[in-house]
């Protein structure tokens, strides 16, 4: 996830993404802009396979994508059709985001 921002120090920098942290300072699930365009930025997001159904990943995509529309630019997500439960977050969220299939 981080490759777009060289490595985790650099995506931490970046101020691009937003991760739920636990009591025990894990994060189990982390969003963040992977491509950023000059009109859209393509989420990513990962949850540890524990801690899904838990909204964690709902929460960090819910932020980040509040901060790519002050930032001017409109939150999009790409996924395969294979994967139902990434296709589905976006739908759980009260503003949509723009989905694109490959």
């Amino acid at each position: 996830m981080h490759a777009s921002w060289g490595d985790p120090l650099g995506l931490t920098a970046s101020g691009h993404g937003w991760a739920a942290v636990d009591r025990k300072g894990q994060m189990p699930a982390v969003a963040c802009t992977y491509f950023r365009g000059t009109r859209y930025e393509d989420i990513a997001v990962f949850t540890a396979p524990d801690r899904r159904r838990h909204r964690l990943a709902l929460a960090c995509v819910t932020a980040l994508a509040a901060d790519i529309v002050a930032r001017g630019h409109v939150p999009s997500w790409n996924c395969s059709v294979l994967n139902r439960a990434r296709r589905l977050l976006p739908s759980s969220r009260s503003t949509s985001l723009s989905y694109k299939e490959p």
